[in-house]
């Protein structure tokens, strides 16, 4: 087994170089994902793989998406990492993406139409782990990584309470299992969206 660290990448880079390596290698892997699992996501291969330079730029400095990728490194596993030039040489086995629901000063409550404005809402989506780094344990270090971040987040903007939410496909019962063990409660089967297959929605609530 080798030794990993999460961490969320940059939305910028003083180092314009490194910031176009950066860019490559989130283009590299999110291809890489939708090319051999497919079935785990509601874009395509085809399409994404059209994308131009400044599309892929322009996912990373979104201010309200968060990239996060699992390294192997050769210092451990460790939380958010922000040696952000020793990431570039890392083999990135992983990401995933945080959204925050909340924008133009409205809070991520009314998003779903709650009138609890000290709630803040986030989607997880994007999980990938390459088949040769499973059952490791990252997927739960990566999501963990992620519910830290926004439970940042949460406390900047003063709420009482941030909500995290997913969806799995029905099928994908291992899945569960693992955002059951994290805290995540399913909310309702969302009904058949990815390939036919149903879409289990989840749900995990902390106070801040």
């Amino acid at each position: 087994m080798g030794l990993y660290t999460t961490a969320l990448l940059p939305k910028t880079h003083p180092d314009s170089e490194l910031w176009i390596r950066l860019i490559n290698r989130q283009k590299q892997l999110r291809l890489q994902a939708l090319r051999l699992s497919p079935e785990s996501f509601s874009s395509t291969h085809d399409r994404e793989a059209a994308f131009s330079n400044e599309e892929w730029e322009a996912r990373l400095q979104n201010p309200l998406a968060f990239t996060f990728v699992v390294a192997r490194r050769s210092d451990g596993l460790s939380k958010i990492e922000h040696q952000r030039d020793a990431l570039v040489e890392d083999d990135w086995v992983g990401f995933g993406v945080l959204f925050a629901l909340m924008g133009d000063g409205k809070d991520a409550s009314n998003g779903s139409g709650s009138d609890n404005k000290d709630v803040i809402e986030f989607s997880i989506f994007g999980l990938y782990i390459v088949p040769s780094e499973r059952k490791l344990g990252l997927g739960r270090k990566l999501i963990e990584a992620m519910i830290e971040h926004g439970m940042t987040l949460a406390k900047e903007r003063g709420a009482s309470a941030a909500v995290f939410k997913l969806s799995v496909a029905s099928p994908n019962a291992r899945a569960q299992r693992l955002y059951e063990k994290l805290g995540f409660r399913i909310v309702t089967n969302a009904g058949t969206e990815v390939d036919g297959m149903g879409v289990v929605a989840m749900q995990l609530k902390r106070s801040v």
